[in-house]
């Protein structure tokens, strides 16, 4: 059975709260009974904060539902070769790659097709997610649903440069790399889910159907290639995909 309003309500006002002051936030006395649940946490926490500027997606394999989290207002940095953000505590680090679309997607009832999806992709990016959990928990032990509800740990993403002539490469078979202060520390890898383009389809159709839309100008991330490092400030972060431009950050306390 559905979680009532006041549940709702009462979670998303301690993740806001966690969010505008710093302070981890007590994890509610009552259990997340789906993705569903999770998902209402999210929407309203984002009509407390401010609206979604863009959205992360990913899957455990090819053969698994998606789940889905809005970067809310502040959380999306724009394109460039190098940023600095300031991080409270430990920050987990991701190497992703993350498309911009050039047209707004409203609301609606029919899901759009694939092919108009895929024309709307006006850029693609090499970015760095940056993830914290705003719990009082461990983040290993505590239910994946309550993770799922704090927008899966995002803090932020911060999007290099626009790939150039993307649309010609095998995503397949290029290798990721992140380095923090120089020292490479993740081996080469791809995501769990690599069919990006799947991914993003189902995340624009998710939101047509059930999330309100998605604006123009929407980052959509699809998900780590190098799985999660945590990093303690300061620290000088780089991050590459196979030939594309590569995304360098600075994180600093």
């Amino acid at each position: 059975m559905p979680l009532d309003d006041d549940d709702i309500a009462r979670a998303a006002e301690r993740l806001d709260g966690a969010r505008r002051s710093g302070h981890l936030a007590e994890v509610p006395d009552f259990r997340l009974e789906s993705a569903g649940d999770a998902y209402r946490v999210q929407d309203a926490v984002a009509a407390r904060h401010g609206p979604a500027m863009g959205w992360k997606v990913g899957a455990k394999s090819r053969e698994a539902t998606p789940n889905c989290a809005p970067l809310l207002v502040g959380a999306l940095e724009r394109p460039a070769r190098r940023h600095q953000r300031r991080v409270q505590g430990p920050v987990g680090v991701e190497v992703e790659i993350a498309f911009v679309l050039g047209r707004a997607f409203p609301a609606a009832a029919q899901t759009p097709e694939r092919t108009e999806i895929l024309d709307a992709i006006a850029s693609c990016h090499v970015a760095i997610e940056l993830c914290a959990m705003r719990w009082r928990a461990d983040p290993d032990l505590i239910d994946p649903l309550w993770k799922l509800a704090d927008n899966q740990m995002n803090e932020s993403l911060l999007l290099g440069p626009e790939i150039p002539d993307w649309q010609s490469a095998d995503l397949g078979t290029l290798e990721a790399r992140l380095a923090v202060d120089v020292a490479i520390v993740d081996t080469p890898r791809r995501p769990a889910d690599d069919d990006l383009l799947g991914l993003l389809v189902w995340l624009v159709r998710h939101c047509v159907v059930g999330r309100g839309g998605l604006p123009a100008q929407s980052a959509i991330t699809t998900g780590s290639w190098t799985g999660m490092h945590f990093v303690t400030a300061p620290a000088d972060l780089a991050g590459s995909i196979g030939s594309f431009p590569p995304i360098e950050v600075a994180i600093r306390s």
